[in-house]
């Protein structure tokens, strides 16, 4: 589905949807690669588990702020097919790097 989304010429629409899972994939794995760990053995370092199992977050709050995160990026990405792309995926990278944020802090229990 987002290959023909990119085919229709709208690239930070196919960026800005999956972007959450993007960013948390890729930040672990640069720092897990950084560490000299191997990526592909199996871990609970995705902040997710860090928000459920060393906070101790609820498993309910932690998907609400996954899912409040999609939410904005949804906008965001409908935002992006009428005026500035560019803007758009910028403030979802940002966007989505203050919810990886919150996630990891106790400070929004």
């Amino acid at each position: 589905m987002l290959l023909l989304v990119a085919m229709q010429g709208y690239i930070c629409v196919v960026f800005l949807l999956p972007l959450y899972y993007l960013m948390d994939a890729t930040i672990i794995i640069i720092k897990r690669s950084v560490k000299g760990e191997k990526i592909w053995q199996a871990h609970q370092q995705q902040f997710f588990h860090r928000s459920v199992h060393i906070i101790k977050r609820s498993h309910v709050k932690t998907t609400m702020l996954v899912i409040y995160c999609n939410i904005i990026l949804i906008c965001l990405a409908l935002l992006s097919t009428i005026i500035a792309p560019i803007i758009s995926l910028i403030l979802g990278i940002i966007i989505t790097s203050i919810f990886l944020k919150i996630m990891i802090s106790n400070k929004f229990v």
